[in-house]
């Protein structure tokens, strides 16, 4: 009897052990693989695996700032985090098409301010003692590319030419209104100027003691047209005098003696006497031939006027 209680002392104590086993499961390792992340069907399982993510990039993002790691481990944690921060985007996706909120957008990366994104590498970031790797610290030393400046025409191109010379301006009434009120501003000035500088004027042309604004302006027009007519008679007569001078000074250069000239100013002379005779003898010819015609031509003419007035007569004793 005692062999049978011990061996079923034992096979309870096996089943209450293997209880606990089933009650002390591991959890299911979690998916990696961007497919397999799109085969999840529970939302809370999404969540509790970012959640976790969250903590292993936290973790080596403080391992990493260590740079007495080691360039190969530094490398090698530096690419674990860039896969968890790829695959932390799967499963925020994930969360989004399962109705969960979007991650994305509303929440900000903690690791932004630490992990640099080299021009053209894509979305690989470089974190901690990684952006002083050798190959890595002078990409980051590089200048970035400058954006193209425009040139004159690209600039005139896009101006707006009406705009840019005040062309509109004539079709916008405040600004008419505003440079009518300021016009009115200045005249009224300008009368009241007037006014007390002509006192005595207006009093001997007007003989009033308060003459109205009316009255001032055509006293105004009368002055000033009367002055512009002087004006025009001063200039004229300074123009006729100016003439007159103008006339007195030319007066001739008397010429030099033939002794007193030089050898070239004697060979132009004599050009210019040659030039005079030719000419003045072309003149004489043509006047004589006139003559000639002329003389030829008188007595044809009286011979047919005797001829015509002995035509009327005839006619008239008919």
């Amino acid at each position: 009897m005692a062999r049978n209680e011990e061996k079923a002392q034992a096979m309870l104590n096996r089943w209450w052990s293997m209880k606990k086993d089933l009650n002390k499961m591991t959890p299911r390792e979690r998916p990696k693989t961007h497919g397999r992340i799109m085969q999840i069907t529970k939302l809370n399982d999404c969540e509790r695996y970012r959640r976790g993510i969250l903590k292993e990039i936290n973790k080596n993002v403080s391992i990493i700032q260590n740079a007495g790691l080691g360039e190969h481990r530094i490398r090698e944690l530096n690419d674990e985090i860039n896969k968890l921060i790829k695959e932390k985007a799967s499963y925020e996706q994930r969360i989004l098409e399962l109705g969960g909120p979007d991650y994305k957008s509303n929440i900000e990366k903690f690791f932004d301010d630490e992990g640099e994104v080299l021009p053209g590498s894509g979305d690989y970031f470089y974190f901690g003692a990684a952006k002083d790797l050798p190959g890595v610290r002078e990409l980051f030393q590089k200048k970035k590319p400058e954006a193209p400046r425009r040139n004159l025409l690209e600039i005139f191109k896009g101006l707006d030419y009406e705009e840019y010379f005040g062309k509109r301006d004539d079709d916008d009434p405040t600004l008419h209104e505003e440079e009518r009120l300021v016009e009115e501003k200045i005249k009224e000035e300008e009368l009241n100027k007037w006014i007390e500088q002509n006192q005595e004027t207006i009093k001997t042309k007007l003989q009033k003691l308060n003459p109205t604004k009316q009255e001032i302006l055509q006293l105004i027009e009368e002055i000033t047209y009367i002055d512009s007519d002087d004006e025009g008679r001063e200039y004229n007569m300074d123009e006729e005098d100016q003439d007159q001078d103008n006339d007195n000074k030319q007066v001739t250069k008397p010429k030099k003696k033939w002794e007193e000239m030089n050898e070239d100013e004697k060979y132009v002379e004599k050009k210019k006497q040659e030039l005079l005779q030719k000419y003045l003898g072309s003149n004489n010819k043509n006047t004589e031939q006139q003559n000639k015609q002329n003389k030829q031509q008188q007595p044809q003419n009286e011979d047919e006027a005797i001829v015509e007035e002995l035509i009327q007569l005839q006619r008239e004793e008919n």
